[in-house]
């Protein structure tokens, strides 16, 4: 008889519950059983869920689980940043409550192989998120922290996570309508053989908690913005509006930061602006 996974099982206790509720669930259930405490421990959880060794290796992928049918390994990309691989790594563990991942290698950002199952990939990046930053303790942390990137700072550090991906937890736990826009200078298309053209500070991305207008990706920021100074170097935290990137929202604040990252070997200024809308919470 073919043993269920973590996931089928849950399935059939609670039909009530989606997928991704399931996951996170049993990746909470994970942590409390270990009473595993910040930084979370890769090695530990991995081992837990029956990964024999980790590897940092060359591979062309974030990361993949191998089974040779005697022992699970697990891989993860050399050339990307230690909390990089952490993500990626509790992003592998998550494919160890699904189905079937004993039965063929299980791959991260191939994009072959992300396109045809969305859903499997979804479901790892929950998982991995709940492992690496934990709702029960982020949310304790937030509890008594103030709003702005300096506590998202303060969370990357605590559980070892990137400093995006903890503005994403951020997002997703904090307790008012938030929003994170990740924005890098670049052109319009029509502007990218033009090489007179002068590069603007424009919407890579954008996460959201709540209700907010759409805000196009690639839309520009004028240079009397408050994003434009961040870009600049300052530090920005102080009431504004998002009339640069659409309809008018009363009552924004923002916090907004230079944060520079490595593409290809080379550093790309990127701006990061976490919005609320305040509720009066103190």
């Amino acid at each position: 008889m073919t043993q269920l996974s973590l996931l089928e099982q849950a399935r059939i206790e609670a039909p009530e519950c989606t997928d991704k509720e399931h996951v996170a669930l049993l990746a909470a259930r994970l942590i409390e059983d270990l009473a595993a405490t910040p930084p979370i421990d890769l090695e530990l959880i991995a081992s837990w869920q029956g990964v024999a060794k980790i590897q940092v290796e060359d591979i062309p992928w974030a990361g993949c689980l191998i089974s040779d049918g005697a022992q699970v390994i697990m891989k993860l990309r050399s050339g990307d940043t230690r909390r990089r691989r952490r993500f990626t790594g509790f992003h592998e563990v998550g494919h160890t409550f699904c189905p079937g991942f004993l039965l063929e290698p299980q791959y991260r950002c191939t994009p072959s192989v992300v396109l045809s199952r969305p859903n499997i990939e979804g479901l790892c990046d929950v998982a991995a998120s709940e492992l690496l930053f934990p709702r029960r303790l982020v949310e304790a942390d937030l509890a008594v922290a103030d709003f702005g990137l300096d506590t998202v700072e303060e969370i990357a550090e605590r559980y070892d996570g990137s400093f995006e991906a903890a503005a994403h937890r951020f997002v997703h736990l904090w307790p008012e309508d938030t929003l994170l826009l990740v924005l890098e200078p670049g052109f319009r298309k029509s502007e990218r053989d033009d090489p007179e053209a002068v590069a603007k500070l424009r919407v890579r991305s954008a996460h959201a908690s709540g209700i907010w207008p759409f805000i196009p990706r690639n839309k520009s920021v004028s240079e009397e913005s408050a994003l434009s100074r961040a870009l600049l170097g300052e530090l920005i935290d102080e009431p504004s509006t998002l009339d640069d990137l659409c309809i008018a929202v009363d009552r924004v604040d923002v916090s907004a930061r230079l944060m520079p990252y490595r593409r290809d070997g080379e550093i790309v200024d990127r701006v990061l602006a976490l919005y609320r809308r305040p509720s009066g919470r103190t």
